[in-house]
């Protein structure tokens, strides 16, 4: 019995060490990770390229795989086993979903594919929502695509949880500066400024956004610091010109006058010709403050001959003739000329466009945040129909009725968002917002039916009273013709005029969807 039990102790560690210790060794993802510790990557790739052919689904030597593609500057293959991983959808301790997601973004972006960059980011924020990687590059993504309530989002929630990063504060208080949010933008910047004070440029935005909330002094002490030997002629033009205008609010016009002669002659020698109209402008209105209406005509008369349309040029000569012939209210007219020119000071620093923030390669960021996180379409469209719409007679619930209340009086940015979702959820993909419509109570989104690829043209309008007309419908009709487009869908809270009904049913690639379907697409 003893020789038996023995027997079978040897057999199970026989087996032991053939399965756990002998049989491993074996394995191309074994033998190719050993590979690559001992930094043969030729062989470790051949090892793991093996292990893939016997198992497809082996997702840690694809991983491994990418990170030695990636070495050897081989991206489009590192970029393509990545996202075999994000297709097969298996993770572990050594493949961890954000890290894999996080490297496949940098490499697309990094090969200008932008979009899917994005959305690698935003699905990284699906499983991880405080993901400061993830937060961090949507934010600077968004913002280089100039949208700006994305970018605010995002970068906020990055702010959050790192409070001193410099770049973050800095673009976040750019954004809040477009959002005109000037009170949160100057706090921001100057954060930004206490976060790396050797930053010319932070404090150079953060000078001018003391300058837009009026704290006049305060911007003046930090342009005075900004210049030095090293300044390029046109950051000492700006910061002479900004410099020159503080000095006015300060009650020191004369001195600012002086500045802007000076930055005249160096405009000249520097050959910063386009600079020139708004100095000669500067200067016209600082004499007009004065009342000094030979200095101030003149003035005028140079930036009429460089650019007759440039701020209220044509007005103010003709009010100081006005003047001259005795017209009593020329005077007051002249002095609010000057006041509006001072009031759009303010205006003329774009600190976004100071800031580089701005991305060279553009890409409809907004189609893609939309498509993305618009909900999973519910509504499964009809072959007959292009609309997609529901079944006609179904009971429509309150929530639906609340949610068409809302339509209608919705922010623009969240109308459009909501323009988005209703693409998605009648398996249309959005190409692109036409600019066919610019009223805030309407959107025409150029799309592509999923299942067919034909463009397809959605019009929305959220109105309250006028009905679409026959003139609308006909000019749509010549629109899809001349544009070549396949298919029109009509979304109009208020239904069609009952010759543009007419004409609908003589248009049979035109769908319309009544009151009842808009209400079930809403639920």
């Amino acid at each position: 019995m003893a020789i038996i039990i023995l027997a079978v102790l040897a057999i199970l560690i026989v087996l032991i060490t053939f399965f756990f210790l002998i049989l491993p060794k074996f394995s191309p993802h074994k033998r190719g990770f050993e590979f690559l510790k001992g930094k043969n990557y030729e062989q470790a790739q051949r090892e793991f390229l093996h292990a893939i052919d016997k198992n497809p689904s082996d997702v840690n030597s694809r991983y491994y795989l990418a990170l030695i593609y990636a070495m050897q500057g081989n991206h489009d293959l590192a970029r393509k086993h990545l996202q075999d991983i994000v297709s097969i959808n298996r993770y572990n301790n050594e493949v961890e979903r954000a890290d894999v997601l996080s490297k496949l973004a940098a490499l697309n972006t990094e090969a200008g594919l932008n979009e899917p960059a994005f959305l690698n980011y935003l699905e990284i924020l699906e499983y991880d929502p405080g993901n400061k990687l993830a937060l961090f590059q949507l934010g600077f993504m968004a913002l280089g695509q100039g949208e700006f309530s994305i970018a605010n989002e995002y970068l906020s929630k990055y702010i959050d949880r790192e409070k001193r990063d410099f770049e973050a504060l800095l673009a976040l208080g750019v954004c809040k500066n477009r959002l005109e949010e000037h009170s949160e933008a100057e706090q921001l910047l100057g954060r930004a400024v206490k976060a790396n004070s050797d930053s010319r440029l932070a404090r150079m935005l953060y000078a001018i956004q003391l300058l837009i909330n009026k704290k006049y002094s305060d911007s003046l002490k930090i342009m005075r610091d900004i210049l030095d030997d090293q300044a390029s002629p046109y950051l000492y033009f700006f910061v002479k010109r900004t410099t020159a205008f503080l000095l006015h609010k300060g009650q020191r016009t004369l001195e600012a006058i002086r500045i802007l002669e000076e930055l005249k002659r160096f405009s000249k020698q520097n050959k910063l010709g386009d600079q020139l109209t708004p100095v000669l402008y500067d200067l016209a209105m600082l004499f007009i403050h004065l009342h000094d209406w030979t200095f101030g005509s003149a003035y005028l008369t140079m930036v009429e001959y460089f650019d007759p349309t440039y701020g209220d040029t044509a007005s103010a000569l003709k009010d100081i003739e006005y003047m001259h012939n005795g017209d009593e209210t020329a005077e007051r007219d002249l002095q609010q000329v000057v006041s509006s020119w001072e009031n759009d000071q303010g205006k003329q620093f774009h600190l976004f466009k100071l800031s580089g923030l701005a991305s060279k390669k553009r890409f409809n960021l907004q189609a893609v945040y939309n498509s993305a996180i618009a909900e999973t379409p519910t509504v499964t469209p009809k072959a007959s129909s292009p609309s997609g719409a529901g079944k006609k007679g179904k009971s429509t619930s309150s929530a639906a009725s609340a949610s068409f209340d809302q339509l209608l009086t919705m922010p623009f940015n969240d109308f459009e968002r909501k323009a988005y979702h209703l693409a998605k959820k009648i398996d249309l993909s959005v190409s692109s917002r036409l600019s066919t419509y610019r009223e805030q109570d309407g959107i025409d989104l150029l799309c592509k039916e999923k299942n067919s690829g034909d463009q397809v043209l959605l019009v929305i309008r959220r109105w309250k009273e006028t009905k679409l007309g026959d003139i609308e419908l006909r000019n749509l009709a010549d629109y899809m013709h001349t544009e070549k487009i396949k298919r029109t869908i009509i979304m109009v809270t208020t239904g069609l005029t009952d010759s543009a009904q007419k004409t609908a049913e003589t248009m049979p690639d035109l769908y319309v969807y009544s009151y009842e379907e808009l209400l079930q697409l809403l639920e």
